[in-house]
């Protein structure tokens, strides 16, 4: 690519849509400088010490909409002003869903409000500020939080006990749809790992869990189960993996694909690191030897990229082979996400040194580093330090969407 053509991309990946700062020029591209002030600011100038941004979501038409925790108060950001979302209680966890259609909030009612002060209530908010739904869900003592996802679709919720090993799916009204104990005779534990995953059509839900926490000298089979099912609740299939505890789940747009993590800590000539996809029918697609936290698969190729804390793998589902392997060298440096477009062709790489100072998660040294499909470098974005530990990204009908704790942006996909 000439000096030119590479400034002009670099102009082009730089004309973000910012919707929080830190008080900086939060984008800038690196080396052409005289891309830096092409962020345009959308929302408001700066963001409170006290606020935590939990999800946003542009539209195609460049529509930008944000929901954003203040205490114990939910405040949405949108083209038609600021709005107060009531919780009714202090917010425990939220989660939002694949482009941000759905925002799920699990809080905890004041006794005064509910009379089973243990109980967690369940809402589920549109991007319109709409409260979709109300659910109350029954809580033991000592137990550990419910597992939450929401679908991008209709607003159906999946929630899990990981300690029972239970799944709830409810529809996108509310009602319960399916209750599902995933193992017979399984021990209470509060050390099982419970992963759900609803496909980005919202159509399918990926489950998997562990029937008992992995340890030495322990011979554990069928400990790991994965689990595809319809909105309806009804099975599409189940597999087991021989790796006794389970480490991540991914779904692609369509739940063609399936992807899981899976390790043995205590074998025989050390550690089993696995990734292991499942075809739409359950069929095996392939297996490689590592351990992912993020994927992101392309809708329309047989594509998915995996990251785990130090590198980024390209890999091809259809031929079963891998396109690229990109490491990172510097000790501090981690990759923080990965997000591939729709069409295969290029994708972004988040990566920062996260560090823990003055009482907070700061993530330094941050970029976005576009990638083609061979894993060459397009180009890079310079970004802000970031405030929270885990700074995402979201692919969106637009862009992609960065958001962390203290600051949210989308940014263009390179156009050819």
């Amino acid at each position: 690519m000439r000096s030119s053509q590479l400034r002009t991309t670099l102009r082009a990946l730089a004309i973000g849509v910012l919707l929080g700062t830190l008080g900086r020029t939060p984008v800038s591209a690196q080396p052409d400088t005289s891309a830096s002030e092409a962020a345009v600011q959308m929302l408001r100038e700066a963001r409170g010490e006290e606020e935590r941004v939990l999800s946003v979501r542009v539209d195609r038409a460049g529509a930008a909409t944000e929901f954003v925790q203040i205490g114990n108060r939910l405040a949405r950001y949108g083209p038609d002003g600021r709005q107060s979302v009531p919780l009714g209680g202090a917010l425990v966890h939220s989660v939002t869903s694949s482009t941000g259609r759905f925002l799920g909030l699990l809080t905890e009612p004041d006794a005064t409000d509910q009379p089973d002060a243990r109980a967690l209530r369940l809402l589920v908010v549109r991007h319109d500020g709409a409260l979709r739904y109300t659910h109350v869900l029954p809580r033991t003592p000592d137990a550990p939080r419910p597992v939450l996802a929401v679908s991008d679709r209709t607003g159906a919720v999946a929630y899990g006990d990981p300690a029972r090993g239970e799944v709830v799916l409810l529809d996108g009204d509310g009602r319960e749809v399916a209750r599902v104990r995933l193992f017979e005779e399984a021990p209470y534990t509060l050390e099982r790992t419970l992963l759900l995953s609803f496909s980005p059509d919202g159509r399918h839900l990926a489950v998997a869990a562990m029937r008992e926490a992995a340890r030495p000298g322990a011979v554990l089979t069928d400990n790991v189960r994965i689990w595809l099912y319809r909105t309806d609740g009804t099975v599409r299939w189940r597999r087991t993996v021989p790796e006794p505890a389970l480490h991540a789940l991914a779904v692609s747009p369509a739940a063609d694909r399936v992807a899981v993590a899976t390790l043995d800590a205590y074998a025989d000539g050390g550690m089993v690191r696995r990734t292991r996809f499942f075809a739409g029918d359950g069929t095996p697609q392939g297996t490689l030897p590592m351990l992912f936290a993020r994927a992101s698969f392309a809708e329309d190729r047989p594509l998915v990229w995996l990251a785990s804390a130090r590198q980024v793998i390209g890999y091809d589902l259809a031929t079963r082979r891998t396109l690229f392997t990109e490491a990172v060298e510097s000790t501090p440096i981690r990759v923080l996400d990965v997000a591939l477009h729709p069409d295969g062709t290029q994708g972004l790489v988040l990566q920062g040194a996260p560090r823990f100072e003055g009482g907070r998660f700061v993530v330094r040294d941050l970029q976005a580093r576009y990638l083609n499909s061979d894993g060459a470098l397009l180009g890079r974005l310079v970004l802000d330090d970031a405030v929270g530990p885990a700074p995402r990204l979201a692919v969106m009908p637009s862009g992609v969407v960065f958001a962390s704790r203290s600051s949210a942006a989308l940014f263009s996909w390179i156009r050819p």
